[in-house]
């Protein structure tokens, strides 16, 4: 995705491409927690936030320590 925002409008459209990755994930996050208290499970609301959001916080994360070694190479 990082490439083909870069390809078409450079860093102002990578910058709105997660912006909107990001938007989407934490509506799903939100979606599910909603949809589970809704139903009554609520101690399961804030576990399928988690689950939601950590594997994008560790990619992210992953992605920001890459580009550091690579700035250094």
């Amino acid at each position: 995705m990082a490439s083909w925002a870069l390809r078409i409008g450079g860093f102002p459209a990578l910058f709105c491409a997660d912006i909107i990755a990001a938007s989407f994930i934490l509506l799903v996050a939100i979606i599910s927690r909603v949809g589970y208290n809704r139903f009554g499970y609520k101690g399961f609301g804030r576990a399928a936030f988690t689950v939601v959001l950590i594997p994008y916080v560790v990619v992210t994360m992953a992605i920001i320590f890459n580009n550091v070694v690579l700035t250094f190479i």
